[in-house]
């Protein structure tokens, strides 16, 4: 017990009072024409979100991983907890996830498929990586998270629509108050 002791003081006198604040860096998009011309061409690509009825049950896959997608958000039924921002959005707060082995760029885009409205996503820690209404994961090698805001203009069921070099999937989730 007195070495727990020893090595406790040995560290405030040192002023290590706890243990060192990690500090989150900034995920900087890749530089290059290359990495731009793919980026450019997954913009391009049209929305292919589904369309349902309003009043309709919103279709929601509520599988914790999507396996076939390298990025996935955490949850798919996000609440309205009546924070907005500018232009009358709400703020909800969704962590996204990346796996590694398909590295490169990846486009996330927001519809409402259940009535009018709209929609974005934006990374909390980097804004450089949004581009209009969308935003550029730039997905590494490795598992990443990726703190971020859904931002949406009332209740209703939307989809994220994710584009990546070979492959466009869709993922639907509802707002709810």
């Amino acid at each position: 017990m007195r070495a727990v002791w020893f090595v406790l003081a040995a560290g405030l006198l040192a002023g290590c009072a706890g243990p060192p604040t990690m500090v989150r860096p900034l995920a900087l998009p890749p530089a290059g024409p290359r990495y731009e011309a793919t980026v450019t061409e997954l913009l391009a690509r049209p929305m292919h979100t589904p369309r349902i009825a309003p009043g309709e049950a919103c279709p929601v896959d509520d599988a914790r991983g999507l396996s076939a997608s390298p990025l996935y958000p955490s949850e798919r039924r996000l609440r309205i907890e009546e924070r907005t921002v500018e232009d009358g959005l709400y703020d909800l707060k969704n962590l996204w996830f990346s796996s590694g082995g398909r590295p490169g760029p990846i486009v996330v885009r927001v519809a409402r498929i259940d009535g009018e409205g709209r929609g974005f996503v934006r990374l909390y820690y980097n804004a450089a990586l949004s581009r209009g209404f969308a935003v550029v994961f730039p997905i590494p090698d490795t598992d990443e998270d990726w703190p971020s805001g859904t931002f949406v203009s009332g209740p209703g069921c939307y989809a994220y629509q994710l584009d990546g070099a070979d492959f466009t999937m869709v993922i639907v989730f509802s707002v709810d108050h």
